[in-house]
């Protein structure tokens, strides 16, 4: 119960009005949304993912994270919630891009449904580290994005491993390749530009050279798209 006040004159004489309000529903509202907030921390504090709570506001301020952003970052969560330090600022430069700004989330269409992005900061020691964020708005009564909460989950190896797995899909690829330009070419001329197109895709490079060298002369093949150079030297010896 909850109890209000006032009091007035009249002719002399002071009078006291109170007014008594029911409140139990409010009470067990407040109750129930502090026994949520208790069961969401514990759950938070024991996963080894980022958990985290933020402002919709450029720099993303944290109102709430977890221990394990110091493991993700090599940062205290301390230096996050004191503002003394930015998780924008971490950010890869060129992940930017990626990363949606305040008015993009009180769009319609990001709103109503959870985020997913993937992106990479700089570690406090140096590395870079991939991350993989789930994340959602919370409205407010106007339907704008009052603070977001999602997770944070450190994908490092697992991207290394893709990338391994990549470079060895196109190794057994530029193997085969080169073993049928052996087998079907009727001479070097037409055996190397065809290697050193592999070799280019093999390394995502934008120039390869394959070089053939004898006692008298070494000479420089090299596929530009399908161009060719050929660099004699002076005789050796």
């Amino acid at each position: 119960m909850e109890a209000f006040i006032s009091s007035s004159e009249v002719n002399g004489k002071r009078f006291y009005t109170v007014i008594f309000q029911d409140i139990t529903e409010r009470r067990q509202a407040e109750d129930a949304l502090k026994e949520s907030e208790r069961k969401f921390r514990a759950l938070a504090e024991n996963i080894p993912s980022v958990v985290y709570q933020c402002q919709n506001d450029s720099k993303y301020t944290f109102i709430y994270l977890n221990d394990s952003i110091e493991q993700l970052t090599g940062y205290s969560k301390a230096e996050f919630l004191s503002t003394a330090l930015s998780f924008v600022d971490l950010y890869h430069p060129e992940d930017l891009k990626y990363i949606p700004i305040p008015d993009d989330l009180n769009k319609e269409h990001i709103n109503k449904s959870p985020f997913h992005i993937t992106y990479r900061i700089r570690h406090k020691d140096g590395h870079w580290v991939w991350v993989d964020e789930w994340g959602t708005g919370v409205l407010d009564a106007q339907g704008q994005v009052q603070y977001l909460e999602g997770v944070m989950i450190d994908i490092t190896e697992r991207k290394r491993s893709e990338e391994g797995l990549r470079r060895h899909a196109m190794e057994l690829e530029t193997l085969a390749v080169a073993t049928s330009a052996l087998r079907t070419a009727q001479n070097v001329t037409e055996m190397l530009p065809i290697l050193a197109r592999q070799a280019l895709r093999a390394v995502n490079a934008t120039y390869a050279s394959i070089f053939c060298l004898s006692l008298k002369r070494a000479s420089s093949f090299h596929a530009a798209g399908i161009q060719w150079v050929l660099t004699q030297l002076l005789p050796v010896g």
